[in-house]
């Protein structure tokens, strides 16, 4: 995430600095209702997506905690995760209508099902992480699912044409039900994403689980 700040001109930042013995600034410089309402609108909205929900800080540590662990397995060191992988046209055959189509699948998990059904939870509490990459012709598509106790807690997708970023998203999770949604940087309803995005997760825990054989 990119906070971008702004600095006014030195110019203008000067003769401003000049109008605070309380002589009227000339109209040029004169800031109007509307200009100190956005201001002000502005700074609260900020201050908002600064001060987090302790829920949105507690997804935020879980992903770090994951991407530490994933780093560790992808160096074959003791305590990171495990990895089982998905493939769709993996000899880049052409496909109908699209020409390059590739699909990747990765499933990070913490220990086998079995033996998480063992201790009394849920089989699928095993997965931690789904990573999918889908590239077709010039375009791809990246998403990320992370889950807590069998339960969604964050999706992230990004999209791009050729080199070119067209849009992120991302949405936190709490019980079941959608906590905060970004577009970008920027904080954005919550529309039908969220429904369509717990049948994606649903639909790859399923996927977890069948790649076992059981």
């Amino acid at each position: 995430m990119i906070l971008r700040g702004w600095r006014p001109g030195r110019g203008r930042a000067i003769n401003e600095a000049r109008q605070m013995d309380g002589r009227v600034a000339p109209a040029g410089y004169r800031m109007s209702q509307a200009g100190i309402a956005f201001l002000i609108l502005q700074f609260f909205l900020t201050a908002g997506l600064a001060a987090e929900a302790p829920e949105v800080q507690e997804i935020k540590r879980l992903y770090r905690e994951t991407a530490a662990a994933i780093n560790l397995a992808q160096k074959g060191e003791a305590g990171g995760l495990y990895c089982n992988e998905l493939t769709v046209n993996s000899r880049n055959g052409s496909w109908r209508a699209v020409g390059n189509y590739l699909k990747k699948v990765a499933f990070w998990y913490g220990d086998q099902p079995e033996f998480v059904m063992a201790e009394g939870r849920s089989p699928e509490a095993a997965l931690v992480k789904v990573e999918v990459l889908e590239t077709a012709a010039a375009s791809s598509l990246y998403r990320e699912f992370y889950f807590a106790g069998g339960e969604l807690v964050f999706f992230f997708s990004s999209e791009k044409n050729g080199d070119a970023t067209a849009g992120e998203k991302r949405i936190y999770f709490k019980d079941g039900k959608p906590l905060l949604c970004l577009h970008g940087s920027e904080a954005a309803p919550v529309t039908g994403d969220s429904s369509r995005v717990f049948r994606e997760a649903s639909r790859w825990q399923k996927f977890f689980l069948l790649s076992f054989g059981d």
